[in-house]
């Protein structure tokens, strides 16, 4: 396991967070670390808001499933958190 050094950004794009990530473990076990490191909302009224974390270079969407590696992220690349609110 290896790790890589990004920056982060909030959803508004004016809080950047740098973080070292394992470069090995899929974007559904990082996300919600990542999400309360940098104290987003988890729900929106009775609605839960889940986030997906996109890749500024490529702009690509990573999937749930895929590592940092298996994405392609490299040492300083930047990545930005979105949310999903799901209605009840």
């Amino acid at each position: 396991m290896a790790s890589i050094k990004t920056i982060i950004y909030d959803p508004t794009g004016s809080k950047k967070t740098p973080v070292e990530l394992p470069d090995d473990v899929p974007m559904r076990r990082l996300i919600p670390a990542l999400v309360s490191k940098m104290g987003l909302p988890t729900s929106q009224g009775a609605n839960p808001i889940t986030y997906r974390l996109d890749h500024r270079s490529s702009g690509k969407r990573l999937s749930e499933d895929e590592s940092l590696a298996d994405a392609g992220v490299v040492e300083d690349d930047i990545l930005s958190l979105f949310p999903e609110v799901t209605a009840g």
